[in-house]
């Protein structure tokens, strides 16, 4: 048996922060050799030096040197500001950027490896199965004839069953003897619905090491899921049983059969971080490959198949967008999750990155105590889908033995991949009223009824040529010119290599259903007649906010991108009016394209279609993430930020050890502290003050977010949570939809959470959010 001693773990680490500090000066020079070379030019181009110092950002927070990474941010900040034409390249900005470079240089030689942010404990990790595996399981469950067919079958591939009837029984035996693999429980027995959760439930907390539990139930209702979740429940069958599936998660939950490392694929241009994330990946057994080449790590794709891919944003040969691009070109790779690594804060590069294929978004520096937990959770959802997918391609294939079946109860027809004809089953000639030898080789075409346009038959083709099931109604014309309707679902079946090679229909008659339904509703016009105006209210909103709001982005971004062009032609002084010009046309498309993502969120909060990953969160960690993201406007404006928890005062270190956990969605929980704190900002005063507080009890936590700005009237505190309202800012110089603080109220309250606002006009706000500590 193979094992990992994470000493060595802990020794390569330090070992790579000893490096870092030996070539740090030799960094730091390359920057200001950069420098001094463009101080040269009259027309210097900055995006090698942005790509060196941003490098520096990362690096030196990786490894402890947080006061360098601060530094090299700062003059990140005043660079980005040249390149975009924010500041101009004069003495001035010459003489700003020498001082924070020399600044650099000071820190850094102060600064002393100490430790790095997160070396994890000096423990043992096993790597492969361990050799006495344990085959004994225990099933509770008072029906015989369900259990003795269970039995047998798991006794055939060598499991062990312990069978009890009754509750009582097995707690006694349990008591005696712990050796279990796993527990098959079933839910409702004499006791209750949910007696058996609920005896899991006092056993997990009597005994340690409770093995893992499947729950079976007649039951498929959400109470009796949630009881069998809360007791601690690793999978949930419902009645009848699937033996192979039962067999399948108890190999997998018993560690029968050994999981494969999960394979990981790290390109970063920086060795140094590269070597830190890629060493704590291996310490939690993953299989990684790291390149700095982009290019070298996209050769190797074919042959590794990389579970997820891990990119830097900034590379010199080969950028982290353009090589996601390149790998979403490519359908063979599309489903390979793609995770950025950058110490970027910008959200407009974030958002580029995600819309060019990236899953997730992580910013540099960040630990290997949150890194490593990060990527795991991430490749293992991966994994999960894979295997999914390869199960539904299964079951498809499989299908073609049922058709026997459907053809005694259901209307069918096959075609090849042109849809022409194969086969057709007697109820399908009946119907159509011509004979079988009439329909071979012929196409559908011959049945269309005129009830349906063109796009109806090409979105149906699209989806079912790419692989896809298609379900629907559709209007056929029978021989005889009768016109029948049927409800239909087209099953594409798939080679092994994923392409469709024949379409099999299966339909039922509903034209009954359908004058009925034709005639119910020539009955209840008269009644929907008042309500008919409300109703094309709610379609124009709905298709304004479904429709509307993604077609106007790709003519935005056009415009963006020819006013960018425009700017960029724009090189001598008499253009100057020109980029101007330019410039304001880039800043407006920017807006509308904000405005349009905040019209489809509140369009997702109103149609209630937001999906919550409700998980453990340390709320600090998301609040510290969100200041991050607005550092620069902080500073711009010279605000102060100061902290409090439960009345008390507390310092920015405090914030970096305390934890504070709520069971929410954490990505929902970031929009709502973003856009609260981002509204302290934009509204505040120029060097005033926003204190963020918490409010801590078994029960709720409570934040607060009080600014300096110029408060709100009476009048607007009424208008406050409503759509598009902007409370008089209409004409005012700051940016906004209205509708930012009514999505923030929807995702609070989804949540199960209240959020309220104190203000007094000319003293400033107070915005609160209180929510449950834990989900009921």
């Amino acid at each position: 048996m193979s094992e990992f001693n994470e000493s060595n773990h802990k020794v390569k680490l330090l070992q790579l922060q000893r490096a870092f500090k030996e070539g740090l000066p030799e960094k730091i020079s390359d920057i200001e050799f950069i420098w001094r070379e463009l101080c040269e030019r009259s027309s210097p181009d900055f995006t090698d030096l942005h790509m060196k110092v941003h490098s520096l950002v990362g690096a030196a927070g990786t490894f402890g040197a947080s006061m360098v990474s601060i530094s090299a941010r700062k003059l990140e900040v005043k660079i980005k500001s040249l390149i975009n034409d924010e500041i101009k390249f004069d003495s001035h900005a010459i003489e700003q950027i020498d001082y924070l470079v020399l600044q650099i240089h000071d820190i850094a030689d102060r600064w002393e490896p100490s430790s790095i942010p997160y070396i994890p404990e000096d423990i043992k990790r096993t790597k492969e199965e361990i050799p006495n595996w344990q085959a004994n399981v225990y099933l509770v469950e008072d029906d015989v004839e369900i259990a003795n067919p269970m039995i047998q079958y798991l006794e055939e591939f060598g499991y062990k069953v312990f069978y009890y009837r009754k509750i009582v029984e097995f707690e006694k035996d349990y008591s005696k003897n712990d050796k279990a693999a796993a527990i098959l429980m079933d839910m409702s027995f004499d006791e209750g619905i949910i007696a058996g959760a609920e005896a899991i439930s006092l056993l997990s907390e009597k005994y340690e090491n409770f093995p893992p539990v499947i729950f079976i139930s007649v039951h498929d209702d959400i109470q009796a899921r949630l009881a069998a979740a809360r007791a601690g429940a690793r999978r949930y069958f419902v009645k009848p049983i699937d033996n192979q599936k039962l067999l399948d998660s108890l190999d997998t939950l018993t560690h029968r059969r050994p999981d494969e490392p999960y394979r990981v694929l790290l390109i970063d241009d920086d060795k140094e971080v590269l070597d830190y994330y890629s060493t704590s990946l291996k310490n939690e057994g993953m299989d990684v490959l790291s390149f700095t080449n982009p290019l070298e790590g996209y050769r190797i794709i074919e042959h590794f198949k990389p579970e997820l891919i891990i990119l830097d944003l900034y590379m010199p040969e080969c950028s982290g967008l353009d090589l996601a691009k390149i790998i979403r070109q490519d359908d063979t790779y599309s489903s390979i999750p793609i995770v950025f690594l950058s110490a970027e804060l910008e959200v407009a590069a974030q958002m580029a990155a995600m819309d060019l294929g990236g899953d997730d978004f992580l910013i540099k520096p960040m630990s290997a105590e949150y890194f490593a937990p990060s990527i795991t959770s991430r490749v293992k959802r991966a994994r999960a889908l894979n295997e999914l997918n390869t199960s539904v391609k299964d079951a498809l294939r499989e299908s073609e033995y049922r058709l026997i079946a459907l053809d005694q109860h259901a209307i069918v027809s096959m075609t090849d991949t042109k849809g022409k004809i194969i086969f057709v089953n007697e109820r399908f000639v009946n119907i159509s009223g011509y004979r079988e030898d009439e329909l071979l080789g012929k196409n559908h075409r011959m049945l269309k009824s005129g009830k349906h346009d063109s796009a109806f038959y090409k979105n149906m083709w699209a989806t079912i040529s790419s692989g896809k099931i298609w379900s629907g109604q559709i209007c056929n014309k029978a021989k005889q010119s009768d016109n029948y309707w049927l409800e239909a679902t087209i099953v594409p079946f798939l080679n092994e290599k994923g392409l469709p090679y024949k379409y099999v229909s299966v339909r039922t008659d509903i034209t009954k259903i359908k004058e009925s339904e034709e005639y119910a509703r020539k009955s209840e016009l008269a009644l929907l007649e008042a309500k008919k105006e409300a109703d094309r209210a709610n379609a124009a909103k709905s298709n304004f906010l479904s429709s509307m709001s993604h077609e106007l982005r790709t003519p935005i971004n056009a415009i963006n991108g020819f006013a960018q062009l425009i700017k960029l032609d724009c090189r001598e002084k008499e253009d100057e009016r020109k980029k101007d010009n330019a410039q304001e046309i880039i800043k407006a498309g920017n807006h509308l394209l904000e405005l349009i993502n905040d019209v489809l969120d509140l369009a997702k909060v109103e149609s209630e279609k937001i999906d919550l990953l409700i998980e453990q969160v340390n709320v600090l960690d998301v609040m510290l993430e969100c200041i991050s993201w607005l550092h620069v406007n902080i500073e711009r404006r010279k605000i102060n930020l100061s902290y409090q928890f439960n009345g008390k005062d507390i310092s920015f270190e405090d914030l970096l050890v305390m934890k504070i956990m709520l069971d929410v969605d954490r990505k929902r929980l970031k929009q709502i502290i973003l856009n609260l704190l981002s509204n302290a900002v934009k509204y505040n005063r120029d060097e005033g003050s926003i204190v963020f507080s918490y409010e801590s009890s078994n029960d709720f936590l409570k934040f607060n977010i009080r600014d300096t700005g110029k408060g709100l009237s009476d009048e607007n505190l009424e208008k406050l949570f409503k759509s598009f309202s902007r409370l008089d800012e209409e004409h005012g110089d700051i940016e906004g939809s209205g509708i930012g603080l009514v999505i923030t109220k929807k995702l609070v309250e989804l949540m199960g959470g209240t959020i309220g606002v104190d203000s007094e006009l000319g003293a400033g706000s107070i915005f609160w959010v209180e929510l449950p500590t834990k989900v009921n």
